[in-house]
């Protein structure tokens, strides 16, 4: 049986401008595992729209929907004597 580190998983994210509502797909176990885990626990927000051997897809409202690049590191400044 194959596992995760023997092929590549894909995972990826959707929205329409103007839509109330996001779309993550993920074949990776962690992300699954996450995905199901937020099914349960918030039921009127997520929804399923996809689930077979080969993924899972879940629908969650756009306000979850966010990107953390990694901040800038700031230069320190030599004390000026």
């Amino acid at each position: 049986m194959l596992s995760d580190k023997d092929y590549e998983t894909e995972t990826y994210t959707r929205f329409c401008k103007n839509d109330s509502r996001a779309y993550l797909f993920s074949e990776d176990r962690a992300w699954i595992t996450k995905m199901k885990k937020w099914v349960k626990d918030y039921p009127k927000d997520v929804k399923v729209t996809l689930e077979n051997r080969g993924g899972m897809e879940i629908e969650f409202p756009i306000e979850w929907f966010e990107i953390n690049p990694p901040k800038k590191e700031r230069k320190k400044r030599a004390a000026i004597n």
